[in-house]
């Protein structure tokens, strides 16, 4: 359970893509249910960006959980004097992959946004892009990292970071929706205060490709006999299975 006090709008309207009810959609103006997360039914407990592994330790040994959401990343900047991480495999990065192959004694499905700044989108980006443009831990490489698509047409967003990593390998793994070509100019989803607002960004991407997986674990605990299925399942599950675009 998540006090609503300890929420922020930010974290609160991922939480609602993936896993809010949508039962307020109607009553504040769509259809219902329309803005119902992509496994509501998901239980959730949250945790710190800077709590990565007492986080991650006590998610897995108290509440069983097997799936880690991130929709956070360092960001690249002059200003912080970060801009040679680009793409480097550093920073969380080797944690977050140890997370995933069962440091706590579970594998551990993980997916991480690919950051908003490609062609200098953001005020402190380190140059205009676009490529080497995503931050650690996003690069790691046990995970899947998330780009941002517009919803309605499925084009590429002007700020999705893209790769390659300093080592070569391919990024993001995935797109999903984060923004809107028209309409809105965004995903709507929960916000405090039992209300419903559009946002945009990579951040809002990773949460639909977290239900997703979410519900691919579902299916496979039903036909498996509870057992879990390997992050690399999940992973190549969807990778194989995505829309070429």
């Amino acid at each position: 359970w998540i006090g609503p006090l300890n929420l922020k709008p930010h974290s609160t309207h991922v939480a609602g893509t993936l896993a809010g009810s949508g039962i307020l959609s109607e009553a504040q103006g769509g259809t219902p249910l329309q803005w119902r997360g992509m496994a509501p039914s998901a239980h959730m407990v949250s945790f710190s960006w800077n709590e990565v592994l007492e986080g991650h330790a006590s998610a897995a040994t108290n509440f069983g959980a097997v799936l880690s959401q991130n929709s956070w990343g360092l960001r690249l900047s002059p200003d912080w004097n970060t801009c040679d991480l680009a793409g480097a495999y550093t920073h969380f990065s080797p944690e977050y992959d140890q997370i995933a192959t069962g440091l706590f004694g579970h594998p551990m499905h993980v997916v991480f946004a690919a950051g908003n700044q490609r062609n200098g989108n953001e005020e402190t980006a380190c140059k205009a892009g676009p490529y080497a443009t995503i931050g650690p831990p996003s690069t790691l490489k046990n995970g899947i990292t998330v780009g941002a698509v517009n919803s309605d047409n499925n084009t590429m967003t002007v700020f999705s970071g893209w790769g390659p990593m300093a080592d070569g390998r391919l990024k993001p793994d995935l797109v999903a929706p984060g923004d809107e070509a028209g309409g809105d100019g965004g995903i709507k989803s929960t916000m405090p205060g039992d209300w419903y607002e559009a946002h945009f960004g990579t951040s809002m991407a990773a949460p639909v490709v977290s239900g997703s997986a979410a519900l691919l674990i579902e299916d496979y605990r039903s036909i498996q006999h509870d057992q879990d299925p390997l992050p690399s399942t999940v992973k190549a599950l969807m990778l194989h299975t995505a829309k070429d675009l």
